[in-house]
């Protein structure tokens, strides 16, 4: 067995100084003279609590070792009482890694091992030599539970190359549309308010006096544009130093994620635990055609949802092109198929009876909100009209596809909501009507799967609704055997 790092000890220095700056200021240096009894305690408590906190760090550096044996971690921890835990890599859902300023100074990294199992504590090393973080990361990947037959079936049906592989990289076009899609340039508000928050009174008569003097037309001007180019400035930087060297990378088994320009980290997603995949747009998302994916990873249990978001502002030409590149079996084609005519009339109906409750209450109480006088049937018949067009919206906007291995949903009234989920992964479908349905000769199909939240497709056509679920019973059946 192996201790961790050295390196540990300072990291461990330096976050205690950090974290007792405050009480460091305040009792060495703004009160550094004061010789009464709370401040000269107070500094001898600091010490001792300071030197305590480094003595058990280093009784932890001591004690605390690991090693990599045949498809296990073994740990060894404790102070006064030592505790062996073994974990097995075939339970660590993805390993983490990240490098701050601090780490890329001394060449060194951290990784972060977290653990599908509730019962286990996710593994943290927090200071790795480069070489040793590889070792770390390849043992996980090079187990057996990965390499065995069934999830290479599992995966892939063709033939795929095995090497590294970058599918995309962020770059100063995707950088500029995401500062402007995430609405980054209007931190310079907040930053300029809590600035002027911080003035004391003589900069506060400075303040006074500029809000009151008279400038003119071009002055003004002049300060628009500064605050428009600082605005600018300051969310393109932000969404850089978040965002700047985003890579999305695959082999044959796993996909990497990595971002950062001083905090550099990086995140590896096996591909036989992604359950379905998820993209939304927002309306300003809309606007510029990009959308945001998100994968859907097995979790600790089967009601625990976990998603990993790739580069939040891809173009949607580029999504095509990129999930069947990150996942063969996913080939993508948006939902086309509308809902039937008949089912935007479900839709309308079925909520009808909470718009009369709301109707009887107007009635009884008449409400006066915002002390704007109006008959109560004004009212009633604004909420129904609320209630009738979001749900016409919701049953326009809806879409749904299903071929040989992929269901697609489609579905949102401002925002667009699409998710995919492979055949093999759906863990229980569920067909059912309602009396408005059977007399419409419609139904609904709810589809479940470990990672993700049950996904309700209401109002088809009984017929489609009996080819989705014998779909899912044909493929579910194949893949049991």
């Amino acid at each position: 067995m192996k201790r961790q790092n050295p390196l540990v000890l300072l990291f461990e220095f330096l976050k205690l100084m950090k974290s007792g700056v405050f009480f460091i200021f305040l009792l060495f240096i703004l009160r550094g003279g004061d010789d009464s009894a709370f401040f000269e305690y107070g500094r001898y408590v600091f010490v001792t609590a300071f030197s305590l906190s480094m003595l058990m760090t280093l009784m932890q550096w001591v004690t605390h070792k690991y090693s990599l044996e045949e498809g296990a971690l073994e740990w060894q921890k404790g102070v006064f009482a030592k505790k062996n835990e073994t974990l097995y890599s075939r339970s660590i859902k993805h390993v983490n890694r990240h490098t701050s300023f601090l780490h890329t100074c001394f060449g060194v990294t951290s990784i972060e091992l977290a653990t599908e199992l509730d019962s286990e504590e996710d593994i943290i090393f927090r200071v790795l030599t480069l070489e040793e973080a590889d070792r770390i990361e390849s043992f996980v990947k090079s187990n057996e539970f990965i390499n065995s037959n069934k999830i290479k079936e599992s995966i892939y049906k063709t033939g795929v190359e095995s090497e590294l592989m970058v599918n995309f990289r962020a770059g100063i076009k995707d950088i500029l549309k995401a500062s402007f899609v995430s609405f980054s340039f209007l931190l310079f508000i907040p930053f300029t308010l809590s600035i002027i928050s911080k003035l004391n009174d003589w900069d506060r008569q400075v303040l006074d006096y500029l809000l009151n003097h008279e400038f003119s037309w071009g002055q003004l001007i002049l300060f628009a544009l500064v605050v428009l180019i600082g605005s600018t400035v300051l969310g393109i930087v932000k969404t850089y130093s978040k965002y700047g060297n985003y890579e999305i990378t695959t082999d044959q088994f796993y996909i990497y994620i990595s971002n950062g320009v001083s905090h550099k980290s990086s995140l590896s997603i096996p591909k036989f635990k992604v359950q379905g995949i998820e993209v939304t747009q927002s309306i300003s998302k809309r606007i510029t055609r990009t959308a945001k994916v998100n994968l859907m990873v097995t979790g600790a249990s089967p009601s625990e949802v976990e998603s990993y978001q790739l580069f939040p502002f891809l173009p949607l030409n580029r999504i095509h092109t990129l999930i069947p590149e990150l996942l063969p079996q996913y080939r993508i084609a948006w939902p086309q198929t509308r809902l039937p005519k008949r089912g935007g009339l479900s839709r309308i109906v079925h909520p009808l009876w909470l718009g009369g409750v709301f109707t009887v209450g107007l009635f009884l109480w008449e409400p006066v909100p915002y002390g704007i006088m109006q008959p109560w049937w004004v009212y009633s018949m604004l909420f129904f009209f609320v209630v009738v067009l979001a749900k016409w919206i919701s049953f326009w906007r809806t879409r749904y596809s299903f071929d040989t291995e992929i269901l697609q949903l489609r579905t949102g009234i401002l925002h667009n909501y699409t998710v995919m989920m492979e055949s093999g992964k759906i863990t229980e479908m569920q067909m059912t009507r309602n009396l408005l349905q059977k007399y419409l000769r419609l139904g609904t199909i709810q589809s479940k799967n470990r990672s993700m939240k049950p996904k309700v497709l209401k109002d088809l056509t009984i017929e489609e609704s009996r080819k989705i679920y014998h779909w899912y019973e044909r493929h579910h059946v194949y893949s049991d055997n």
